[in-house]
């Protein structure tokens, strides 16, 4: 049915209920309400008024007890929750004729499509907007700027395309903003340094373009940003140094060139970082002399399928990084031999250093290198050192790595086989 067959069906079931119950039954505000309402239930559930009043409304009077409702102690709406419903339709412009005490709407996990009202950005007392795991589509409405009390916004797996809006900058009590696995081009508006307030940012898994603006750097209160899996090119900014609340940073699977500017690694910058991915971009550098010399709760470091050269991270650098968990510095261009203060990594679940161009050149038959990473590393599930230069016989001893599940060991100058044990 058309949005304005729909209207119709609502507001003659509103008119036949008050002249059933009685004109002084409810007040005007009231009957809106329930109107604005059931047009939302006859618009994403898409299956006619008869299965409406059966499985939403049920009976009930009172809109606060109609399904996916709730009311505050005065009996105002605060929430419209619809999770997991099944919903097949679309949302209608008549949502913004909710209360405007509505703080929060979910209708997640469902197979809503078409556009996004702008209308329901009206909503000024909005502080959560979740739509999540949808079909929706379109672009993000310029609207959005309206949404000064928005808090979380969750717009991630759906169909969403077009440019993200300068206007996303009005909305300034932004915390949460996800809108990762959608078809977003352009590039990210420099507006965006005006949401001082948020901790979490994921454009992930879009199509967005050109480089990062440099007034990112004034997202301090940013805890995580996730930018994998698009096309953003060019240098990164130096202003990225002053997000000093960062703890996760994923900006793999890009277009980004040049060397990482030194300030991103020196001194305080980062010094909550705990996971860091800048692998398969086009970064290159020489130098790592500083390289997180504050980051001692680092426990991720990725930056293989890159382009740096020389030699490795120094010794003197993998000691302040013992929390490390995950480090990959695979398919480079380093030279020189592995730092031994790999080895002393103890907390190490996958080591990725094939390809990268270090040789493990320094180790004697005392000190082999398999063995030793057998007694000292128990917990490493992946291990990865193909051309590393690694010499010898393949220990027996690797079927203690019971958690072991990848080894690489390719074009190396071992003997042995590898335990059948591993990998099971």
């Amino acid at each position: 049915p058309t949005s304005s067959k729909l209207d119709e069906e609502a507001l003659s079931w509103v008119v036949e209920k008050r002249l059933a119950e009685g004109e002084d039954s409810y007040d005007d505000e009231q009957l809106l309400l329930q109107y604005a309402l059931l047009t939302v239930y006859l618009s994403t559930a898409s299956k006619g008024m008869e299965f409406v009043i059966e499985n939403f409304i049920k009976g009930m009077s009172d809109e606060c007890d109609w399904h996916g409702v709730t009311c505050d102690g005065s009996k105002t709406i605060t929430n419209l929750d619809l999770p997991k419903e099944e919903l097949t339709g679309t949302i209608p412009p008549t949502i913004s004729l909710l209360s405007n005490s509505l703080s929060s709407i979910n209708l997640s996990e469902n197979s809503l499509f078409g556009s996004l009202p702008s209308e329901i950005f009206y909503l000024t007392n909005l502080s959560m907007l979740d739509l999540s795991h949808n079909s929706f589509s379109g672009g993000i409405p310029n609207t959005i700027g309206e949404a000064t009390n928005l808090a979380a916004l969750k717009l991630f797996d759906n169909k969403f395309s077009s440019t993200l809006p300068t206007e996303i900058g009005g909305a300034t009590s932004l915390k949460t903003m996800q809108i990762a696995n959608n078809k977003v081009s352009g590039s990210i508006p420099s507006e965006i340094g005006n949401l001082e307030t948020l901790e979490e940012l994921d454009l992930s898994h879009n199509a967005l373009s050109y480089e990062l603006p440099t007034e990112m750097g004034s997202l301090r209160s940013l805890t995580g940003l996730h930018l994998q899996s698009n096309r953003l090119l060019g240098p990164l900014p130096s202003e990225m140094g002053l997000m000093v609340n960062l703890i996760t940073w994923d900006m793999s699977h890009n277009h980004v060139f040049d060397k990482i500017p030194s300030n991103l690694w020196r001194g305080d910058s980062f010094r909550n970082l705990e996971s860091l991915d800048l692998s398969n971009n086009l970064l290159t550098g020489d130098s790592f002399d500083y390289f997180g010399e504050s980051w001692e709760k680092l426990t991720s470091l990725r930056l293989g399928n890159n382009f740096f050269r020389g030699n490795s991270l120094p010794r003197r650098i993998l000691s302040n990084l013992r929390s490390l968990e995950v480090l990959d510095l695979s398919n480079n261009y380093f030279s020189g031999t592995v730092p031994d203060g790999v080895l002393d990594l103890t907390n190490l679940k996958a080591l990725s250093l094939g390809r990268s161009g270090m040789k493990f050149t320094y180790m004697t038959s005392s000190r082999q290198f398999l063995p030793y990473l057998v007694l000292e590393q128990p917990n490493l599930q992946e291990l990865d050192l193909a051309e590393c230069g690694v010499r010898g016989t393949i220990p027996t001893e690797l079927d203690l790595l019971s958690q072991l599940s990848r080894v690489d060991l390719g074009y190396n100058s071992l003997a042995g086989s590898i335990p059948t044990e591993i990998g099971m």
